[in-house]
Order: C-alpha cells, then structure tokens, then sequence
C-alpha cells in the first residue's frame, strides 16, 4: 500500500493496521511525535517492514514473535551516553540529540536512551498484533534518578525489557530478581507534559512519586517476565 499523511508517503508491504499501530505509538504522549521528521519516519518504516519479514512476525505464535523480536534487539542495542550531557553540566538538551529518544535512533541509528529502545520494542510488538503500553520503571539502583521507560505486554501484564535484560546480563546480575525489586507505574498527564526537563530526561524519580497515589505504584513482582 502507498502511505500518505501528514508524515510522510512511502510504498509498503506494512498492512494498514500495523502502520495504524506504528504511528498511534508515536503519538503517545510518553513519547512525542514532535521529535519525528518525514525522513525518520520514512527509514524507521523500511526497517520495520525489512524486520516484520525477517523476524517472521506475521507467522509466528505470539511467544515465538516475543523471542525473536528480544533476540534481535539485544544484538543491535546501543547507549547514547551523550544525551546525559546536558543533565550533567546543568544545560538545555540539544535539538539534534532528541532524535536518540525515539525508535527511530534505536532502529536506525543503533544509538538511543531507554525511551527510545522502548518505543522501537512496542513497534515491533505492534507488528506481531501483540498489544502494548509504556510503563515508568524505578529499580533500586542508587544512581538512577530519572525513570527508565519499560514495556508491557497487555494480555499477559508481563514486563518485556530486553535492554534492562541485557544490561543485567553484562553485570551478572538477575534480572528476574531486579524487576522484582522494581517499582511501575503509569504516566500520567503531568509527566507526559514534563517529559523534556532536566536535560530532556523527565521529572526526577522522587519528585514525581511523591504525588502518585500508592495504589498506582506496582511491585515489579506483580508481572510476569517475557
């Protein structure tokens, strides 16, 4: 089909609904459509239907789409160290680093922060039909003052988190044990609003859970793990 809007136009083998999928994604509030470019979002669709054949999406089980989809992400993750620059020394994010907190970067750039990688989980989760949300995540790691975006996966309210899987593999750690020790939440319409503070990071951590309902915070032990 030939895609047109008010992103771009391009000829894909992408079915209507997967590209509705793709782009009610980008949409998100969580994430900002205001970071794309016609370009991005052209080249972010070449890959995804190039990944769609090679991951076998359309044909697989939904278990089996899930695996191949962790498989391949962890093979190609990269970290934009650099984005935490402006956090760092006290400065306003630069324009052309936002394009690493979209799956666009992910995907394309092979460079993004967790936002990013997220987003490229959930458009290619979109494609296999599974159903997904972003989830705001606080692990009890000391350092880590500012939320790291995790999927889930709806029908099963299971965690899909290949990036944090990865990275606690590299430092041996279990990460069966670290989500459970985590905490989720949803976004709500003030972080959304907020999500470009504090060097294009987000509110803090604390700050924010401190106007959160306690029955909104969920124990990582709550979910499943896929």
């Amino acid at each position: 089909m030939t895609l047109s809007n008010e992103y771009a136009t391009i000829k894909t083998m992408l079915s209507g609904k997967q590209i509705d999928t793709i782009h009610s994604i980008i949409k998100e509030p969580i994430y900002g459509e205001e970071f794309w470019t016609p370009t991005m979002i052209d080249e972010t669709l070449s890959e995804l239907e190039l990944l769609d054949k090679k991951l076998n999406l359309k044909k697989s089980t939904q278990d089996e789409s899930t695996q191949n989809i962790k498989k391949y992400l962890k093979s190609i993750y990269g970290f934009r160290k650099e984005y935490f620059n402006a956090l760092e020394n006290g400065e306003l994010q630069k324009e052309s680093e936002y394009q690493y907190r979209t799956a666009y970067g992910s995907l394309i750039k092979k460079q993004a922060i967790c936002h990013g990688h997220s987003q490229a989980e959930r458009m290619l989760l979109g494609l296999a039909d599974i159903e997904t949300s972003t989830l705001l995540s606080k692990s009890s790691e000391p350092d880590h003052v500012i939320f790291h975006y995790a999927t889930c996966i709806e029908n099963k309210k299971a965690i899909f988190d290949p990036w944090f899987e990865l990275r606690c593999e590299k430092k041996g750690w279990d990460f069966d044990e670290y989500i459970a020790n985590s905490f989720y939440m949803r976004p709500n319409e003030h972080y959304c609003k907020n999500k470009l503070v504090n060097g294009g990071l987000g509110i803090f951590m604390k700050d924010h859970m401190a106007t959160m309902p306690a029955e909104q915070i969920k124990r990582g032990e709550e979910y499943e793990i896929v």
